[in-house]
């Protein structure tokens, strides 16, 4: 596990706005990951074959936060609503 960075790229960095310490798990990675994602899949009634990293789902992000750790509120998305 390495510390949770802000930003994307160049702009990554340590911030204290976010404390945790994360990992990106690939479904490839174990028989465990593989087991998690099929059992996503199937709670989700979501084909098999199209939950994969690269298709149509993304690796899942595991974060530990440690005792005075913090998340701070802060947007990490983008959402467009059209006006009518």
């Amino acid at each position: 596990m390495v510390r949770s960075t802000t930003g994307h790229g160049k702009g990554a960095g340590v911030d204290n706005v976010r404390t945790s310490q994360s990992y990106w798990l690939a479904r490839t990675k174990s028989p465990i990951s593989e087991a998690i994602y099929r059992r996503v899949a199937a709670l989700l009634q979501y084909p098999q074959e199209l939950f994969h990293p690269g298709r149509n789902a993304e690796q899942i992000n595991v974060h530990i936060w440690l005792l005075a750790g913090a998340h701070h509120s802060n947007i990490s998305y983008s959402l467009s609503i059209p006006k009518l």
